[in-house]
């Protein structure tokens, strides 16, 4: 019994370290042993030894500079789950978004649309500028690691993470098929899936009218 806990525990820290090499490259943070033992609370010389078996395993690359780097080995071995959206006003039907979309993968990448594409989507720049939003997302403890969208083409950034899931919010028009067929351009075959929500009559856009109206309800979670 010890020795199945202890590679389970082995396998789950293993996983911890390549999400958090994933994440942490998305966000173009350097990482190190000492910063990666930090991070997950382990020992260096744990994660020294943990890190000498996925180099040699091929599942990532230990740099000469002391630098650690996930391998395309590495990545395959976690399913990255990738969602999007505007998230101006945080609410419960957003929660539960990203609750449910982490709960299909080992890490979860959310792209924030710039406030250039929601003036021009939604005809009026949104409450929360770009930067807030990241960092709203960002503290959710379902989110791996929150982006900055493309100005110019959405599919620009699901290109960089490269999911194995994309989800879609309840409330987003988003066609299925013509996600698909972009993707196939770009040479992706991520899964498409489609989210419910238990409050599917709360949306941002009410909420911002309400409140501007004086009017805004108490929202339970």
């Amino acid at each position: 019994r010890f020795q199945i806990r202890l590679r389970r525990e082995i396998s789950l820290l293993q996983k911890r370290v390549l999400c958090l090499l994933v994440s942490r490259e998305l966000l173009d943070k350097r990482t190190d042993l000492q910063s990666l033992a930090d991070t997950v609370e382990s020992s260096r010389p744990n994660i020294s030894r943990l890190c000498g078996i996925l180099h040699t395993e091929g599942m990532i690359k230990l740099t000469e500079t002391g630098l650690v780097r996930i391998t395309e080995k590495g990545r395959q071995q976690i399913t990255v789950v990738f969602t999007g959206g505007t998230f101006d006003i945080i609410h419960p039907g957003h929660i539960h978004t990203l609750k449910s979309s982490r709960e299909l993968g080992d890490l979860l990448v959310v792209s924030i649309a710039r406030d250039t594409t929601v003036a021009k989507n939604k005809g009026h720049s949104p409450t929360n500028n770009e930067k807030e939003r990241v960092k709203m997302i960002s503290a959710i403890r379902y989110v791996d690691a929150a982006l900055l969208g493309s100005e110019d083409d959405i599919f620009e950034i699901v290109k960089r993470v490269k999911p194995q899931i994309i989800t879609l919010g309840y409330d987003q028009k988003h066609d299925q098929n013509v996600i698909t067929k972009e993707l196939a351009k770009r040479g992706l075959t991520s899964q498409i899936v489609r989210l419910d929500s238990p409050v599917p009559d709360i949306k941002s856009s009410k909420l911002i009218k309400s409140s501007k109206n004086n009017r805004l309800d108490l929202i339970t979670f």
